[in-house]
């Protein structure tokens, strides 16, 4: 299952299309850590295998920089883990 994508109702939340910016502010990065739990917590005992986020970059996209995404990665992979350690966890699709 994928994670994916952001939230426009948030500044900096990024846009809920395929290559739409990522969530970059502090607001938009707490209520992506919210939705990655909630979702998380749904679904925990159907899904063992997750996605981040897929195709970043698509076309000629260059909001989502390698480092961002990186990062985005990183925080997600954090939450998933704790909530669900023998996860699978792929977030480098780009």
């Amino acid at each position: 299952m994928e994670t994916s994508y952001g939230n426009p109702i948030y500044e900096g939340g990024g846009d809920k299309n395929l290559s739409a910016g990522i969530p970059n502010s502090t607001e938009a990065l707490m209520a992506w850590n919210r939705w990655v739990k909630a979702l998380l917590n749904r679904y925990k005992s159907k899904v063992k295998d997750w996605e981040i986020w897929d195709e970043l970059n698509f076309g000629d996209n260059d909001i989502n920089s390698p480092e961002a995404v990186a990062v985005l990665n990183i925080r997600t992979a954090e939450i998933v883990k704790k909530i669900q350690p023998p996860a699978k966890i792929s977030g480098l699709a780009m």
